[in-house]
């Protein structure tokens, strides 16, 4: 079949698809690494079961892409089966001219209805290529079908050989050398097979690299994280082992010596928060991170820290659900817990929207909970923590970080003087530097909330106003969005002005507490408002519907899957009037 190449037009998006422990994040996360080498964009996201290996269907998702990627991507340009019977549900993912890399010669019989080259649509190009055969040649075990398949793409696309070694060796640091030597003799293996048979008859091309290469590096949210404790000066982090908390300390662990914080695992999250009280209440800035139900197992410490004005910080990672089965399934649905708690005290809560997000937030909540002597909670997700994106790095401090270092005065034992003369020290309720029994401190408990509410509205008063996307005249509908569903917000706000609509967008990273006269002139702009995030209850509505006292349009679902651009766009359809739905401005 032959045919002229063409340059890809936007992203392009490659998908390995296959069982759990066939590789398929590996292969996606080195063709990611491989694309930021070479000065392109690119964005790596995995969907994959919480079962051991060998078990359930792993999707690992790679967009490449000359400017920086602007939301999550739902179509597909390339589909690498490396299990055919997992791979046949996502050919309606594959886009009319995709592209499907297949086993062509499979260890034994594959039933007709089993194998994807059966269902490959008209239009689409089907490649086989003895994924298996190749790698046993490359390496004893033949473990290594992944990386032929990735040389394979390589090859396809067009993507020079010599910018994948370095990617292979970075994804493999810490390992042994035959390990990175195999999967490279696999990638090589892959990339002749393709070059020599295959790409003659291919009329694709991969994105050219451009000219000037900026200084872009493959971050994931969860080394972000593990930066912004270093940056920000965070003496110990402390938490329950447990993926994907387990990520963060994995790449806590990589930094150099001096900059690293103690690392406590501790039995639980309450344990985990323990420890970190501990070490706030004698001076040390100290952070707990949180998985899924482990945010409830914090509450009362972070409820006391408000009390004592101790500067706590939490990060929480939300998934889908609180069993097992669901932990790396993503979601949005901690935000009532971790601002009210368990009882009557609030505190402050960020949502990262995007990799570059998640340290910023973790930055700005260690250094404004010193500066306000308050507990805060920062607020992001499974697919956030395990998402890669270019981003220019290493970061610089943001300025509204710096900004409240330069403002807050050194941590140190102050903040709760060692003992009395009489033996023993309580940090009662009253402030962090009064000296009283228990009697007191109970009857000082009204005082001590108002004055943490005191310092809220202070913060929000003084926090900078929230992101606006779209028209800055009247809108016919106007979204708030907070967390992972800011990027897919804003991408069907687009698509949505792209037909005549007049929208806009609200997009908060402090979510609590909210920053009412800033919201409250873009809801009055607005003839519907709504809100979109990833729960069922739709629980930041509800406080945008308390808060403004007008009702609010709930456009989210409840989590596991994140939201998608055109989920999002039908939603907008459906809360807007019939006349604007179809395309025509409201006069």
């Amino acid at each position: 079949m032959k045919g002229s190449r063409r340059p890809i037009a936007g992203d392009l998006v490659v998908c390995f698809c296959g069982r759990a422990g066939d590789g398929a994040r590996a292969a996606g996360r080195v063709l990611a690494r491989a694309a930021a080498g070479l000065g392109l964009h690119a964005r790596h996201a995995a969907a994959f079961p919480a079962e051991i290996r060998g078990a359930g269907k792993t999707l690992a998702y790679t967009a490449i892409t000359r400017e920086p990627l602007r939301g999550p991507c739902e179509r597909v340009d390339v589909l690498v089966a490396l299990s055919d019977p997992l791979t046949i549900p996502e050919l309606p993912r594959l886009n009319a001219d995709g592209l499907v890399l297949y086993e062509n010669n499979p260890p034994g019989y594959v039933a007709e209805d089993m194998a994807v080259a059966g269902y490959i649509a008209p239009g689409m190009f089907g490649y086989g290529v003895p994924f298996r055969d190749l790698a046993a040649h490359a390496e004893s075990f033949g473990r290594g079908r992944n990386f032929v398949a990735l040389g394979a793409v390589a090859a396809l696309l067009d993507l020079p050989a010599a910018a994948f070694p370095p990617a292979v060796a970075d994804h493999f640091a810490g390992q042994a050398e035959t390990v990175r030597d195999a999967a490279l003799r696999s990638f090589e293996m892959g990339f002749e097979y393709a070059r020599t048979r295959l790409v003659a008859t291919h009329p694709w091309r991969a994105l050219p690299a451009p000219d000037e290469r900026p200084a872009l590096a493959l971050v994931t949210g969860a080394a972000a994280i593990a930066a912004a404790c270093a940056a920000a000066g965070v003496r110990l982090v402390a938490f329950y082992p447990v993926t994907p908390a387990n990520r963060i300390r994995a790449d806590l662990e990589r930094l150099p010596a001096d900059e690293r914080p103690v690392l406590v695992l501790a039995a639980d999250a309450a344990t985990a928060a323990a420890h970190a009280y501990g070490a706030v209440a004698a001076g040390r800035s100290a952070v707990a991170i949180t998985v899924g139900s482990g945010l409830a197992a914090t509450g009362p410490l972070l409820d006391q820290a408000a009390a004592a004005g101790l500067p706590l910080v939490v990060v929480h990672v939300q998934t889908a659900g609180p069993a097992a089965a669901l932990g790396t399934s993503t979601g949005q649905g901690d935000l009532l817990a971790a601002v009210h708690g368990l009882n009557d005290v609030q505190r402050p809560v960020l949502a990262p929207a995007c990799t570059a997000d998640c340290f910023d937030a973790v930055c700005l909540a260690v250094w404004l909970a010193a500066r306000w002597r308050t507990p805060a909670v920062v607020l992001a997700d499974f697919l956030q923590l395990e998402r890669g994106e270019t981003v220019g790095w290493p970061r610089p401090l943001p300025d509204a970080a710096a900004a409240l270092a330069a403002a807050t005065p050194a941590p140190d034992e102050s903040w709760a003087p060692p003992g009395t003369p009489d033996g023993e020290r309580l940090v009662s309720a009253g402030g962090p530097d009064k000296r009283s029994g228990a009697t007191e401190a109970v009857a000082s408990c009204p005082i001590a909330v108002g004055l943490h509410r005191g310092r809220l509205n202070a913060l929000a008063a003084g926090w900078t106003p929230p992101e606006t996307f779209g028209d800055d005249g009247p809108l016919d509908l106007g979204l708030v969005a907070w967390g992972a569903a800011i990027e897919p917000a804003r991408e069907a706000l687009r698509a949505a002005a792209a037909r005549g609509l007049r929208v806009g967008g609200c997009f908060p990273r402090l979510v609590w507490p909210l920053q009412r006269p800033a919201l409250a002139v873009f809801a009055a702009r607005c003839r519907v408002l709504g809100a979109a995030e990833l729960n069922a209850s739709g629980q930041l509505a509800g406080l945008l519907e308390h808060a403004l006292a007008r009702p609010v349009a709930r456009l989210g679902r409840a989590g596991a899957e994140p939201l998608t651009e055109s989920e999002l766009l039908a939603g907008i359809a459906e809360a807007m009037p019939p006349a604007e739905a179809k395309g025509k401005r409201h006069e």
